[in-house]
């Protein structure tokens, strides 16, 4: 038994009103239980709708990949601005206690011996 060509137009027309998640839906539960032609030519027609919308979903995957491109180099600017900053306001303050402490403790008058090799 085969659907008619009014049952498969019908069929047609609703399919494109679906969501993709509907699609898929349908996709899934078709391969599942399908035992008969009438199945196998309403799965065909979900198929060829989902044929159809590749390439917009393709567009779709390659307009985000583009904002995640985008986005992904200024959260990483970001991060090292933040660390830049960080380094320098340690060494700041590593540099700050290091005078402190000169100025704490005089330095000592340093005392170097040369020996001379003996032969």
């Amino acid at each position: 038994m085969c659907l008619g060509q009014d049952e498969w137009e019908e069929f047609f027309l609703q399919t494109k009103l679906l969501s993709d998640e509907k699609l898929i839906e349908l996709d899934l539960q078709f391969q599942a239980t399908s035992s008969d032609t009438i199945d196998a030519q309403l799965h065909t027609i979900v198929k060829l709708e989902m044929r159809e919308r590749a390439p917009q979903r393709e567009a779709q995957i390659i307009q985000l990949e583009k904002c995640l491109k985008l986005i992904k180099p200024k959260e990483n600017l970001l991060r090292q601005v933040i660390k830049a900053v960080k380094k320098i306001s340690g060494f700041l303050y590593a540099h700050n206690a290091y005078k402190k402490f000169k100025k704490d403790h005089p330095e000592e008058e340093e005392i170097y011996y040369l020996l001379a090799d003996q032969e």
